[in-house]
């Protein structure tokens, strides 16, 4: 395993580059059931609290612009309210400057881990899928997986268990998704009746992730680098709530390329949403 920051991917990766991209690599999500949380843009305060009440709260909220792509500074999370919407917003403005252009919106899934899977193809055409702890807890460990596509389901359950540290058969919890804490110096006495135990999360929708992942890079050649960041794993399956990619536009041809960040695709549960037009101030 090869250590390295969850948060700064060694090639970031680029803002869309129009909407027939985003449509392009919308589709070639849907067609290989890789579910995609429903988001908005917006370029004001106002158009991110319509937005909000439209998707239903809480939500996440991610600064877009030319050159802030993948930089965990410029997300917002747990907004629960349209007033900390708006001053999230306003925040992110002041701070950012002319280089945001609006910001994307999207419902915050329930909770669970958060994980980032990505794939990158070298210049033999040959297609790396790795799998990156995400959250706090991915800031404190920055480790990585990685393996060759196309991926079986034994290698996809390999990746899951190199991440989590090499115990077989051991669940992922959402309480190992957290930083540890320091244990306190006297604990009080237990307390009576059952606890609850931390529910196991469903990293087997994770793994089905993983192999349909990797199935995209086999059979697209010209899907260059795609990012599912992040991908939060519940007790009820895998949610992707952001996506970025790169691709060649042309067969014969590497020097034309694209890239894009789809906007919209299937929910949490898999079922097809459509992409919502973008929203704008109206003066």
């Amino acid at each position: 395993m090869t250590a390295t920051s969850a948060g700064q991917l060694t090639r970031p990766i680029a803002d869309a580059a129009g909407p027939s991209a985003r449509r392009l690599l919308t589709v070639l999500l849907r067609r290989y059931g890789i579910p995609v949380a429903e988001s908005v843009t917006a370029d004001s305060a106002d158009c991110a609290v319509e937005a909000a009440w439209w998707l239903g709260f809480p939500v996440t909220i991610v600064a877009e612009g030319a050159r802030l792509a993948g930089r965990p500074e410029n997300t917002r999370c747990g907004l629960a309210t349209p007033a900390q919407v708006r001053v999230a917003y306003r925040r992110l403005a002041a701070s950012l400057g002319p280089s945001m252009t609006g910001v994307r919106i999207r419902r915050q899934p329930q909770q669970g881990a958060e994980v980032i899977v990505r794939f990158v193809r070298d210049t033999e055409g040959k297609a790396q899928v790795s799998l990156v702890l995400g959250g706090p807890a991915g800031a404190l460990v920055g480790a990585r997986v990685c393996r060759l596509a196309p991926l079986t389901a034994r290698d996809a359950g390999g990746m899951l268990e190199e991440l989590h540290g090499g115990s077989a058969g051991r669940p992922v919890t959402a309480a190992a998704a957290e930083p540890a804490q320091e244990p306190e110096p006297e604990p009080g006495p237990a307390p009576a009746g059952p606890v609850d135990e931390p529910a196991a999360l469903d990293v087997e929708a994770l793994a089905g992730l993983l192999e349909r992942v990797s199935r995209l890079a086999a059979a697209i050649p010209q899907v260059t680098e795609l990012e599912l960041n992040p991908v939060i794993v519940t007790r009820c399956g895998a949610a992707v709530a952001g996506v970025r990619g790169q691709f060649r536009r042309s067969l014969d041809s590497g020097r034309t390329t694209g890239t894009t960040e789809a906007t919209g695709g299937t929910g949490a549960t898999g079922g097809t949403g459509a992409t919502q037009p973008r929203l704008r101030r109206v003066s």
